[in-house]
């Protein structure tokens, strides 16, 4: 992977030790800096889902893509959407089946703000 990166315009990248870490991120942040070429897809963004994971297989060496027939899964059926969500941030729409349930997003405070252990005594607090 260093290899790589030094060869695709890093050459300043160093070798990562436990003590480099820092030296790493300033070498990541300049070799962004300097990049040249713009951003592209893998594909071309009108294809099919099917064509698109093709095409992502193939990046990664693959010969093709087989997909599996599902055996005993369930025909004839009515899906039941109930909802469709948005997630803004990431870009993407997607539907809530039946009773399917999301996890929840992260609060705004994290919760480890409210534990601590007791100097006296030793007990962890905030846990229950």
């Amino acid at each position: 992977m260093i290899r790589r990166a030094r060869k695709d315009s890093m050459a300043d990248l160093p070798i990562c030790t436990s003590n480099s870490q820092f030296d790493l991120g300033i070498a990541v942040q300049k070799a962004c800096e300097n990049v040249t070429l713009a951003f592209r897809f893998l594909y071309p963004l009108d294809i099919s889902i099917k064509e698109k994971i093709e095409a992502i297989a193939g990046s990664y060496g693959a010969s093709g893509v087989e997909y599996s027939e599902q055996k005993g899964a369930p025909t004839g059926f009515v899906l039941p959407i109930r909802d469709v969500k948005a997630s803004v941030g990431a870009g993407f729409i997607y539907p809530l089946v039946g009773t399917m349930s999301t996890m929840s997003g992260l609060p705004t405070r994290p919760c480890f703000f409210d534990i601590d252990v007791d100097a006296t005594t030793g007990k962890v607090l905030g846990l229950s």
